[in-house]
């Protein structure tokens, strides 16, 4: 089985479980690999380099729309991580529906060319 190093925690990772990202920096950035719980933990904040922030229309914080085990599968499987209005995953969650007027972000893990 090959093993990656995850560049925050330095734990060896399977290869398959491995995130890698350029940490929402410009295109052709350096790519690292992160472990799961080292990514969810980074996205968070946009590995420092990206301001997430917040919803044009109601000022909720734009968070991860989905849990972590889908949040992870859409990194490793398409290279995007999606943030939604804190708002709307309230009533999501709630099953209230969605207001579609309030903000969403989809950013790519590593940025294409």
């Amino acid at each position: 089985m090959n093993t990656v190093t995850c560049v925050k925690c330095n734990k060896s990772i399977a290869s398959k479980d491995i995130i890698k990202t350029d940490e929402f920096k410009q295109s052709r950035s350096e790519v690292k690999n992160y472990c799961p719980l080292c990514f969810i933990a980074e996205v968070k904040n946009g590995f420092g380099n990206y301001k997430i922030g917040e919803c044009s229309i109601c000022k909720s914080p734009l968070v991860l729309q989905h849990d972590v085990e889908e949040t992870v599968s859409l990194a490793q499987e398409d290279f995007t991580v999606h943030f939604v209005c804190n708002k709307i995953k309230n009533e999501i969650n709630n099953s209230l529906g969605e207001n579609s007027n309030h903000d969403e972000l989809i950013l790519y893990t590593i940025q294409p060319d």
